[in-house]
Formats: C-alpha cells, structure tokens, sequence
C-alpha cells in the first residue's frame, strides 16, 4: 500500500478555524498502523479532505465503517476517479442542491460532497459536532 501524507489537521474551533501541525502542536503521532486503514485505491489530490467519524477512527487506530470526503473542486468528478482506480461504481444521491456522490467499491462505502463554503475552514464551521468537524487533508 503506497504511504499517504497527511500534513494536518484541521480543527474547528469557534469562532474561526485553525490548521494545527498533527506533529507539532498536538503531538498525534501518525502511525502507519493507522494509515493502512486508508484504502490504496483513494486518489490523492488538493483540496479533498476526510472528515467526521472516519477521522476519528484512524485517530483511534481502528478501520472505519465508511469514508466522507469533502472536495473543493467537483465532488463527482473525484467520485468518478475513484471509482474507476477501485473497480466500483457511483450513485447520485439527493437533490442537486445538495447531491452526495456515494462511491461502492471493495466492500467500502465512499460518500463524496462538495464543501460547503469556499474552503475547508468554512465547511467545517457547518458541521454539527465537534467531530465532524476534523479532516484530513489528502493532498
């Protein structure tokens, strides 16, 4: 399995976000333990983040039970490279607005969104728990 690096972590903190070094300043060792949880197949690429649970499993060391990405370029056009590096296929799910590419591919569900801002600061800010508001940054 290729090594992903992952440079940070974003943490939303009210009132403004914050990038926070994973090594530095929280001092997260990054294991590759923990990294092998990551699908080879997930394409690296500037601007797609994961967010929510399955951050907090690969914080914890444990497999996650799905994948969210958000993506500040075209979430379908991500969600279809993922798909054909993984052998899976797409669904559309939701209303245009607010559509959601799910990504079926090796036993792993993949949800792909746009973000909901013009960065990752700003979609995190959106999101409900303290949680979902981790990602990490995949490029």
């Amino acid at each position: 399995m290729p090594k992903i690096a992952i440079p940070n972590i974003f943490i939303s903190e009210p009132p403004a976000c914050q990038v926070v070094s994973c090594f530095r300043r929280l001092k997260i060792m990054l294991s590759e333990g923990m990294l092998t949880a990551l699908p080879a197949y997930f394409p690296t690429c500037e601007g797609a983040y994961l967010v929510g649970g399955c951050v907090r499993d690969l914080l914890l060391g444990r497999p996650p039970a799905d994948y969210d990405v958000v993506v500040l370029g075209d979430p379908q056009a991500y969600a279809q490279t993922l798909a054909a590096a993984a052998g899976g296929r797409i669904v559309a799910i939701g209303k245009p607005a607010f559509r959601l590419w799910r990504v079926v591919a090796a036993g792993a569900i993949i949800d792909v969104t746009a973000a909901a801002g013009a960065s990752i600061a700003k979609d995190l800010r959106h999101r409900d728990f303290t949680i979902n508001a981790l990602a990490l940054d995949m490029s």
